[in-house]
């Protein structure tokens, strides 16, 4: 699902596809309920038009570490009192996360934190249980659908494959030397177990070290950047102080692309637990801290913007002091809590699952909120978050390879 796709099925049934449903595909159901004209739907649903986002809706634990107070509502739906904060939800608008390659995906060992197979806020343990929720909440079915079917719906998204088969410059993707495109994906390892590689978790395109073909030597030179380009990271909530508990290992830690999307050829994390990255929200307001360029996607205008009032010291690599009514609170701002709003607790706010990279050309906008508009703006926020002092010509070719997979 991406934009384009929406907005040519907008067009085709003039905003009446199953897709645009009130439910989600609209920014707040009752401006989807009250559209009349073309225009108003299309305004309606803007956040699925412009961005491919899917409107979540989730309850606020009611044990919840935290308080949530709205700071932004640009469609009305976080103050309403039927599918607001008041009625204790709110919205949230995220990608649609490709359910495919789901075989690549699989966890090993018990997650460190919740991490699920499909959701960004890994609420769903389960495929099975994915597939339950989604007929009942998105597609609201009538009824559960059975044990057989919920088995036949799991069996149908594990045997889907999806890669770049096809590069205009480079040519095929699979012919040899290479080593791409979905077929070879689906050959790799044993199905439904997890191909753990780092630090090289990309391969397909080692056969073009030598190639003459320039298109396919930026490709090789992208996939050697992914695999084995080093860079320190530090505050980065549910990687840093995960790995000094298993591994002492004090301040920043040195790693590649590959040590987080480290699932052999499609680039998931095979290792349990979100990880926080500060897109979104105000990690950067430290400016002393490890997170003072966390923000270099920052909240945007056209989502909700949420403030949750947490016990000062809970969240990791973090400090924003605020008082309220004579207690201090650290403020933690953000258009989306992820794994926080499911735990409840401060430690996990802004916390994501690392999501697969087959197929990523074709998903644009990126990131859990869409506020990366190209495979170029990706790549910019890494180099910039982490320092990794990516060149020009490194940049070219590493978003040449993420185009390739």
């Amino acid at each position: 699902m991406n934009p384009s796709n929406a907005q040519a099925i907008f067009h085709a049934t003039k905003g009446e596809d199953p897709l645009f449903s009130p439910v989600d595909g609209a920014n707040c159901p009752d401006a989807a309920m009250a559209a009349e004209s073309l225009s108003q739907k299309a305004t309606a649903s803007s956040q699925l038009l412009l961005k491919g986002n899917i409107r979540i809706f989730l309850p606020v634990p009611t044990n919840a570490q935290f308080k949530v107070r709205i700071l932004r509502d640009p469609y009305g739906c976080e103050t309403s009192q039927k599918y607001g904060l008041p009625s204790g939800v709110i919205s949230m608008y995220r990608r649609v996360m490709n359910a495919t390659n789901l075989t690549r995906n699989a966890q090993v060992g018990p997650p460190l934190a919740p991490q699920g197979t499909i959701m960004w806020d890994g609420r769903e343990p389960t495929l099975q249980s994915q597939f339950l929720d989604a007929t009942l909440g998105h597609a609201q079915a009538s009824e559960p659908p059975s044990s057989e079917q919920i088995n036949q719906g799991v069996a149908f998204e594990t045997g889907l494959f999806t890669a770049q088969e096809v590069d205009h410059n480079a040519g095929s993707l699979s012919a040899l030397p290479a080593a791409g495109g979905a077929v070879n994906l689906s050959r790799i390892g044993i199905p439904n177990t997890p191909e753990f590689a780092i630090p090289f978790s990309f391969i397909p395109y080692e056969g073009w070290a030598l190639a003459l073909n320039s298109a396919q030597a930026s490709i090789n030179r992208g996939e050697t950047i992914f695999d084995t380009r080093t860079f320190k990271v530090d505050g980065v909530a549910g990687f840093n102080n995960v790995v000094s508990v298993v591994v002492p290992v004090p301040g920043a830690v040195t790693v590649t692309c590959s040590t987080c999307h480290n699932n052999l050829n499609v680039g998931a994390d095979t290792i349990g637990g979100g990880r926080h990255l500060g897109i979104g929200d105000n990690s950067s307001v430290n400016k002393s801290g490890p997170q003072a360029t966390a923000t270099a996607l920052p909240p945007t205008s056209d989502q909700p913007l949420f403030a949750f009032d947490c016990p000062v010291n809970s969240i990791p690599y973090f400090s924003n002091q605020v008082t309220i009514n004579g207690h201090k609170y650290d403020e933690y701002q953000t258009t989306d809590p992820g794994m926080g709003l499911i735990s409840g607790q401060c430690a996990d706010l802004g916390k994501f699952k690392v999501p697969r990279l087959a197929g990523l050309a074709a998903r644009a906008p990126y990131f859990h909120n869409g506020n990366a508009v190209s495979l170029g703006q990706l790549v910019n926020f890494y180099n910039t978050r982490f320092s990794i002092g990516l060149s020009a010509q490194d940049q070219e070719d590493l978003i040449n390879f993420l185009n390739s997979i």
